[in-house]
């Protein structure tokens, strides 16, 4: 059976072990994010979160199977296409060309009141170093070699 935008909009009526096959269905098929069947989904917020439930489910019943971990990328692949279309690669890469205003130093318009000598003294930070605190050094411990009997 194919799953079209027209049958997801009748999965609301389902009951969970119905809705649980046919998402399955629907996680085997990996259709990526953009695609109509995704869209129609996100569309209906109720369904939106049956299905997330339904996810859920099926991701705890891959427990112990043989096939546990291939299960779960392809479950972690649908909850990601059901959050939404990836941003384009033009978008990322306008928001990283896209340039950030600087932030500019205030200037002083009058000289200090401090003689240059107490003035480069109150730029210069003062480091006061804290007292290494001396840690008792560590027992070695005799190496353990274990012999065959």
């Amino acid at each position: 059976m194919a799953i079209t935008a027209g049958s997801v909009e009748r999965w609301r009526d389902l009951s969970m072990g119905e809705l649980r096959d046919r998402v399955w269905q629907l996680v085997v098929a990996k259709l990526g994010r953009d695609h109509v069947v995704w869209t129609a989904i996100r569309r209906d917020p109720v369904l939106a979160a049956r299905v997330r439930g339904a996810l859920t489910g099926l991701s705890s019943a891959a427990a112990g199977t043989r096939d546990e971990a291939m299960r779960r990328m392809w479950i972690a692949a649908a909850k990601q296409a059901l959050d939404g279309p990836s941003p384009t690669m033009d978008k990322v890469m306008d928001a990283a060309v896209t340039p950030q205003p600087e932030a500019v130093a205030p200037t002083l318009s009058s000289p200090s009141p401090l003689p240059p000598a107490a003035r480069a003294a109150a730029q210069e930070p003062v480091l006061d170093p804290e007292p290494a605190r001396a840690t008792p050094p560590r027992p070695t411990i005799p190496q353990v070699v274990f012999r065959a009997p």
